[in-house]
Parts: C-alpha cells; sequence; structure tokens
C-alpha cells in the first residue's frame, strides 16, 4: 500500500533529521536565539495561514477532474483545520512578552519555497496536495513531541507559547490514522504511487531548507 511507502519514507528523514539537524541541535543546547524562535513561528504561521486556500484549490481542481471523493476529502479537511492560524499568531504575541522584544512576523524566504513548491504539486494534479498533508501531520506527531521538549526545557519557552504545536500534536494524532487508510482510499493507481513520492522528497527537502533558513537568522 502506498501509504505504507510514504509513511517509511517520512519515518527515514525523521530520523536523519534527529540525528543532522542544526534547528533541532541548537534547541536541545538552548541556543536558538529570539530571531530564530520568532523566525520558525513566522514561517509555521505563514504556512498555517494558507492552509485554506490550498485546500480551496485542491477542492476546486479535483472538481474540474471529476475527482469526487478527493473533493469530499479536502472539503472535510477545510473543516477540520480552521482557524488554526490564530494559534500560531496567540503565539508570536506571548513570544513578544518572553523575549521584551517585537518578534517579526516575516516568514523566511524558506517558508515562502515549501508554500510554492505545495502550491505547483496541486497544480500539477490535485491529488499530490495529499503527500504534504501527511508528511506535515505525521512529522508533528513524530517530531512535534521532542521539538516542543526542547523549546520549553533548554530555550525557556513554555507550552503555553507553544499552543501551534501542541494542539497541532494532539490532533494529528488521530490524523495521522485516518490520512494514511484516506491515502489508500483514495489513490487506487499504482501509477500514481510514484509521483507521490516524488512529491514527498520535494517537501522534505524545502523543509530542511526551511530549517536551514531559521538557523541563519542573526543573533
Amino acid at each position: 500500500m502506498i501509504s505504507h511507502v510514504l509513511k517509511q519514507d517520512i519515518d527515514r528523514y525523521a530520523g536523519d533529521l534527529r540525528r543532522s539537524s542544526r534547528l533541532l541541535a541548537l534547541a536541545k543546547a538552548g541556543a536558538l536565539t529570539p530571531r530564530m524562535v520568532g523566525r520558525y513561528y513566522a514561517g509555521i504561521s505563514y504556512l498555517i495561514s494558507h492552509t485554506p486556500s490550498l485546500l480551496d484549490l485542491s477542492r476546486d481542481l479535483a472538481i474540474e477532474h471529476g475527482a469526487f471523493d478527493l473533493v469530499a476529502y479536502f472539503e472535510q479537511k477545510l473543516r477540520e483545520e480552521a482557524g488554526h492560524e490564530k494559534w500560531a499568531e496567540a503565539d508570536l504575541e506571548k513570544l513578544d512578552t518572553i523575549f521584551g522584544v517585537s518578534v517579526s512576523r516575516v516568514p523566511p524566504e524558506g517558508a515562502k519555497a515549501l508554500l510554492r513548491s505545495i502550491e505547483d504539486g496541486i497544480l500539477t494534479a490535485p491529488y499530490l496536495y495529499l503527500a504534504y498533508i501527511l508528511f506535515s501531520e505525521y512529522m508533528t506527531v513524530t517530531l512535534g513531541p521532542e521539538w516542543v521538549d526542547a523549546l520549553q526545557a533548554a530555550c525557556g519557552i513554555p507550552r503555553e507559547a507553544q499552543t501551534v504545536n501542541v494542539h497541532h500534536i494532539e490532533l494529528d494524532r488521530r490524523h495521522v490514522a485516518e490520512g494514511l487508510a484516506e491515502i489508500d482510499a483514495l489513490v487506487v493507481d499504482p501509477e500514481l504511487y510514484e509521483p507521490l513520492r516524488e512529491t514527498l522528497q520535494g517537501h522534505m527537502r524545502d523543509f530542511s531548507a526551511f530549517c536551514d533558513d531559521v538557523c541563519s537568522a542573526a543573533a
């Protein structure tokens, strides 16, 4: 089943990040600067704020293609994801208080590049958005708790200022199990498997570039 293959790809990537991510290493060492933390949250806020428009685009293209199972899936996701950008916005305000400075709301170029790659995939074929949805939700469940703990224990950022991460960890535990089954139900043509994997690989490269971009922020 394609969901099992995609899950294995993400597991390998998560393992690589755990061993080699500069961003995660800096967080665990308590070495993230306020600008780096702000840069990360600005990027996450930017990406989440575009989720409704990405789902709208995917649904509309699925309608054009007559893929009505996909249409129903994207409409359900629209209902599930409504309002999540408010968590990131609230976290940014709390970071202002914690650091005693106004954290930039300007998204880093890495986040913009990741969004462009997601949009390009959807425009190629709406079902390719399934790769990013699974990636974001499964990575949140896999590495999210480690990231939250590092920010709290080593960087002094309480969970109350990480609601965008904490809430998604809780929600995505259920979403991942559902998402794996939904991918197998929605993607039944074996010829679609490789494009999904290639799209996923591209998103993983772009996410790594986003993390590197966050680390490039000056103190």
